[in-house]
Order: structure tokens, then C-alpha cells, then sequence
């Protein structure tokens, strides 16, 4: 059994030396990874948070790629929002596993019920992606959206103008009488 996010701070902040902390990232380490291996859905989240500190203290982390790719692939918005963070903070453009997440990208961009979730894979696909990786297919379709957005906005625009005017009119043609 793995210890919780905050005491493994704890532990690694307590520790005297460099070879103290190695130790007790090293236990953590394995205990995540058979965690891992047990493949129990309930701790995931908790799971990848501390793969993901003992990232940032400079560990290597490459067993939990693939357990990041789960988390995303879930469907509560909790369990998401792990994901995509571990997916940017541990994984880059050169990963091999990135090609796994694109199904999952495609999905949750489409996301109707949750906006949130939508956001969560455009932060993701602006930290991962190069400006390489974009295809013409996506521009197109982002310069259509845009468009179409564009046209709204004027639309818009235009008619408040008109309301604006035809206020002044009005106001002329009290203070005329």
C-alpha cells in the first residue's frame, strides 16, 4: 500500500540527505508501480498526483505514461483533469504513447455535456502538440469555425449599431417636438 500525496511530501521534505530521499522515492516508486500492476481504478488519480511530484523532483516516471493514458481515457471530468495533467507534464511531442491519445483528444474536444472537458483537451493539445504536427484539415476547419464566428460577431455589430442609430432618431425627434 502506497502512502498519500501529502505524506510522501512530507517524508521527502524530512529527509537529511540526498541518499534518504532516493531511498523513500524508491519505495514510492515501486509501490506505485505495483499499484499500477493491480490495476485498481479507484486510486489512479491519487496515483499519477504523486508520479507526477516525484516527476518535478527530477525521478524518471516512465512506467506511468500508460496510466496516465487511462485517466484521460475515463469519464469523469476528476479523473480527466489528472490526466491531461500528467500527460503534459510527463509526456512530450517525441512519446511514442502520444499516438494513443488521440482518440481521446478527438473525443473530448467533441464533448457536448461538459465544456470543461473540452478546455482540458485544448490546454492538453496546445502543451503537447509542435507547430509541425497541425494539418491543413484542421486549419480549414478552424478558419471555418472562425468564420463562422466572425460573421456572428459582425451580425451582431451591425444590428447594435442600427439600435444605436435608430436610438438617436428617436431622442431627435422628442427634443425636435
Amino acid at each position: 500500500m502506497s502512502i498519500r500525496l501529502r505524506e510522501l511530501i512530507r517524508a521527502v521534505r524530512s529527509c537529511k540527505t540526498q541518499a534518504e530521499e532516493r531511498d523513500v522515492i524508491a519505495k514510492e516508486s515501486a509501490a506505485l508501480r505495483e499499484a499500477f500492476r493491480e490495476q485498481d481504478p479507484r486510486y489512479r488519480h491519487r496515483n499519477i498526483a504523486k508520479l507526477m511530484y516525484i516527476h518535478m523532483l527530477g525521478y524518471p516516471t516512465h512506467f506511468g505514461q500508460m496510466e496516465t493514458l487511462k485517466l484521460i481515457a475515463a469519464n469523469g471530468f476528476a479523473e480527466k483533469r489528472i490526466g491531461y495533467l500528467g500527460l503534459m507534464l510527463l509526456l512530450d511531442e517525441r512519446q511514442e504513447v502520444l499516438m494513443l491519445v488521440t482518440n481521446s483528444l478527438k473525443m473530448d474536444l467533441n464533448n457536448d455535456k461538459n465544456p470543461y472537458i473540452v478546455g482540458l483537451a485544448l490546454a492538453a493539445l496546445g502543451n503537447i502538440c509542435s507547430a509541425g504536427e497541425t494539418t491543413e484539415r484542421q486549419h480549414r476547419r478552424q478558419r471555418s469555425k472562425l468564420g463562422h464566428c466572425v460573421a456572428a460577431g459582425n451580425r451582431a455589430r451591425f444590428q447594435l449599431q442600427q439600435t444605436i442609430k435608430l436610438a438617436q432618431r428617436r431622442q431627435l425627434c422628442h427634443c425636435q417636438s
